[in-house]
C-alpha cells in the first residue's frame, strides 16, 4: 500500500492522518518525560475531502439525491402550493400606496415651508 492511500484512508476514517517518526511505544512502557517520538498527526485538508467525495459512494448518493427531487417533485409542488405564501400584487400595492403618501407629506412640507418664507 503506497503513503498516498494510507493518508486518504486515515483522512476519511478519523479526519486526520498520522506520520511516524521511525519509533512506535512498547506496550508497558510506563517512562514518563524525555523526548516525544510520538507519530505527528497533521489535520486532512478541505481538498483531500472534495476529491474522496467523488468516489462511488458520492456518485451513488447524488443519484439518490436528484433521484428523490425529479420523482418528488409532484408532492413538494403540492407542498408548495398549500404554503401561504403572500401574493406579491398586493404588497407591491401596498408599496406604491405608502410611497405616494410619503411624497405628498413631502410635498405638502415643502409648500408649507415656502409659504412661511
Amino acid at each position: 500500500m503506497q503513503a498516498t492511500e494510507l493518508i486518504y484512508e486515515q483522512c476519511d476514517e478519523f479526519g486526520y492522518y498520522e506520520i511516524s517518526q521511525g519509533y512506535r511505544k512498547v506496550p508497558g512502557n510506563i517512562c514518563y518525560g524525555g523526548i516525544d517520538l510520538n507519530p505527528y498527526r497533521y489535520q486532512c485538508t478541505a481538498k483531500g475531502w472534495i476529491f474522496s467525495w467523488f468516489t462511488f459512494r458520492g456518485i451513488f448518493t447524488l443519484g439518490v439525491i436528484g433521484a428523490l427531487l425529479y420523482y418528488g417533485w409532484p408532492v413538494i409542488e403540492a407542498v408548495l402550493l398549500l404554503l401561504p405564501i403572500p401574493d406579491p400584487s398586493e404588497m407591491k400595492d401596498k408599496v406604491k400606496e405608502y410611497g405616494n403618501k410619503a411624497l405628498e407629506m413631502v410635498n405638502a412640507g415643502g409648500s408649507a415651508s415656502g409659504a412661511a418664507a
